[in-house]
């Protein structure tokens, strides 16, 4: 295996870490003052979560087929762009769809 491939693999590696930790985990911490900011339902809450993770799934073998090609740098800085957006999205969210489409976005 090159340096290039092991590079890769280490920094796609930490990014997952990282990204996985702040993004999905992130949702427990979150859900309590979306709740009462917004005056939300849990179901409503869920709901939003439920939404973002329905379009990784959808979007995985897409993002998949760009790592495979060797297009891992693109892929890594796309979705840190759209972690970025849906973090200051939801951290501004003053309405339900607001949520909603920041969840999209992560």
């Amino acid at each position: 295996m090159s340096l290039a491939h092991r590079r890769a693999i280490w920094i796609l590696g930490v990014s997952q870490c990282v990204l996985w930790g702040i993004l999905y985990y992130g949702y427990s911490i979150w859900q309590e003052p979306l709740m009462q900011s917004l005056g939300a339902s849990r179901t409503a809450i869920a709901g939003a979560f439920s939404a973002g993770l329905g379009i990784m799934a959808l979007m995985a073998p897409w993002i998949g087929r760009r790592i495979d090609a060797g297009r891992i740098i693109g892929v890594l800085r796309i979705g840190l762009l759209l972690a970025v957006a849906g973090l200051l999205l939801l951290s501004q969210a003053h309405m339900l769809w607001m949520v909603y489409a920041a969840y999209v976005l992560l």
